[in-house]
């Protein structure tokens, strides 16, 4: 399990209702899915963890630690 998933098991959810299905957002792998971070260190932080929707399985979004 990735550390990242630790540090966002307390963090309050972005969303009430999903942006795609409409449905009651419920987060499906939370900070397991990521993808690559900025190869060089410039420019603003990107968030890096995916927000998957439990009912839509759909990535809605992204957030970091």
């Amino acid at each position: 399990m990735a550390i990242e998933s630790t540090l966002l098991e307390d963090k309050p959810l972005p969303f009430e209702v999903c942006p795609k299905c409409g449905k009651p957002f419920e987060p499906f792998l939370r900070g397991q899915v990521q993808r690559g971070k900025r190869k060089l260190g410039f420019g603003p932080k990107q968030d890096y963890c995916a927000l998957i929707c439990r009912a839509c399985q759909e990535i809605v979004g992204y957030e970091s630690p």
